[in-house]
């Protein structure tokens, strides 16, 4: 068999279900859960947050856990915050739905937007929709009735609505042109006269009233409702924060949800993704994200594991191999579709070293030397090194692309100007020396290092893998230290040496240096 004839899936664990779906026979044969995740944990509600750094993994632990929960998928939904919610209409969820609130922050007063409500009704409609499209998941009766009709999805025109599910507001008030005789038995209404047609309500009530109406529903099936993409990218300061703002509170109110569901032992179960960068970047607003999103979810890592051929990435790769040839295939796929040693490096310590430890790190690898030598039978040597300059540019757009939820695209742009023909090893003097020259020449990075210190840079790089620790110690100092945040080191020593990740060396054009021997046995 031809290595471009093997069927592995996609890159982007998105686009592979939506090729496939979760329903595709192979996907929970294959399907790899990390070491520190239970799965029961979300069947139990004791967490419902996925948390992890671009392509770890969240959309693949997510689609699975959603079908474990519920493997109907009449009785799913998955919505993706950055696809389904694109700019425009976020400025439209902004101008009708963000109350404004005075907010206090570890720096100052201000004026911010509360979008809780609003995202708890988009919640309270994705749940409506399926109870609407798919009845036979709950015993009709009036608390069923009741639930569409104040979400206004029994055909009357109770609201004008925006985005196609949220009711049009006025500050923190919807107007109620129909069904006002019902809505006066669940929320206070306020007539502007005796006659009038329409009244007006607190949107917040309106929400309760639906979270109560929804609680007294007798499901008969499970119903899960996922949350995808939760990413924010840096265009300007102010669309920043305001995105900021409604991915935090689109957390709260999947908390708030779970916390009522669990409350009531009601069927239904809603959980979400989220970059590792955003929940940091939304730290400094105040309210504790970082907290919810630790208590009640999983940070998705790999490398907990000693680095070995039986490592759970390289195990994954097994099973990819293995399911793309078909069942009667009974022999191991490392063994029979790579070389035990690619230029005289372990085969685990090449796919390994050269990453980010992450899922879609070997899948980049693996797609480029398929297309590149479709008809070789193994990735070979040859295959993997000749695809060396590809797959080190592609995982620096990664890094590029990840810096980009906090950065601008000038200052991304300054950081690879920085970085790129860097030695190999360095000091962050070094560092500092290279950027001075560079902003001799490029006003760019004159205004990037006017506003940023390099050593955050550097912390900033660390925890996404892109550079670590290598120094010596030891009385002689024979002894090697290496330190990566995908090992467990949390913390960058930032006044040590430090070093590109081998992955992303050539797409920098990094100076190599001749070697001081080598270090014996196995890293991790």
């Amino acid at each position: 068999m031809h290595i471009g004839d093997l069927r592995i899936g996609m890159v982007d664990g998105k686009e592979e279900f939506f090729l496939d779906g979760v329903d595709d026979p192979n996907f929970h044969s294959i399907f790899l859960i990390p070491e520190n995740v239970r799965i029961k944990d979300f069947v139990d509600r004791a967490v419902y947050f996925i948390s992890g750094f671009r392509g770890t993994g969240k959309t693949s632990l997510l689609r699975y856990t959603l079908a474990e929960i519920q493997p109907d998928s009449r009785f799913r939904a998955v919505s993706l915050f950055k696809s389904d919610i694109p700019e425009e209409k976020r400025i439209r969820l902004s101008k009708h739905a963000g109350a404004i609130i005075a907010e206090h922050d570890s720096i100052k007063m201000g004026i911010a937007q509360d979008f809780k409500s609003a995202w708890t009704w988009f919640l309270l409609d994705q749940i409506g929709q399926i109870v609407l499209k798919a009845p036979e998941c709950s015993i009709s009766g009036k608390s069923k009735d009741d639930f569409l009709r104040i979400l206004g999805l029994n055909g009357e025109a109770t609201f004008k609505k925006v985005l196609g599910f949220l009711p049009k507001l006025s500050g923190a008030n919807v107007t109620i042109g129909a069904d006002l005789d019902f809505f006066k038995g669940k929320v206070d209404l306020d007539f502007e006269n005796e006659r009038s047609t329409k009244a007006t309500a607190s949107f917040s009530e309106v929400v309760d009233a639906a979270i109560a109406c929804l609680s007294q529903i007798e499901f008969k099936q499970k119903i899960a409702i996922g949350i995808d993409e939760l990413e924010v990218f840096f265009i300007a300061a102010e669309q920043y924060k305001r995105d900021l703002c409604m991915v935090r509170d689109l957390i709260f109110a999947v908390d708030r949800l779970n916390r009522i569901f669990r409350a009531t032992n009601q069927n239904i179960y809603v959980i979400a993704s989220i970059r590792r960068e955003v929940v940091d970047a939304i730290g400094p607003l105040g309210q504790e994200v970082t907290r919810v999103v630790h208590d009640r979810g999983v940070s998705i890592s790999w490398h907990h594991a000693q680095r070995s051929l039986s490592h759970p990435l390289i195990d994954l790769i097994r099973k990819k191999i293995g399911a793309a040839i078909g069942p009667e295939y009974k022999g191991d796929a490392i063994s029979d579709f790579f070389d035990s040693k690619i230029d005289g490096e372990d085969l685990d310590a090449f796919l390994l070293d050269r990453s980010f430890y992450r899922p879609r790190d070997l899948m980049w690898r693996l797609t480029f030397a398929q297309k590149a030598f479709p008809s070789k039978t193994k990735f070979d040597t040859h295959a993997l090194k000749d695809t060396e300059n590809d797959y080190s540019s592609q995982l620096w757009s990664e890094i590029e692309y990840e810096l980009s939820a906090s950065l601008s695209t000038e200052e991304v742009s300054a950081i690879t100007s920085i970085f790129s023909g860097i030695k190999r090893l360095f000091f962050l003097d070094d560092l500092v020396a290279v950027g001075k020259q560079k902003a001799t020449y490029s006003k760019n990075v004159e205004s990037f290092l006017n506003s940023h210190s390099l050593g955050d840079v550097c912390n900033m790089l660390y925890t996404h893998g892109a550079l670590g620790n290598d120094f010596r110690t030891g009385s002689t100092g024979n002894v090697s230290r290496n330190r990566w945040i995908f090992r467990g080191d949390n913390v960058l020593l930032v006044d040590q040496r430090m070093t590109l990740n081998p992955s992303i060396r050539k797409a920098l054009s990094a100076i190599d240096q001749r070697k001081r021997g080598s270090a014996g046995g196995k890293k991790r």
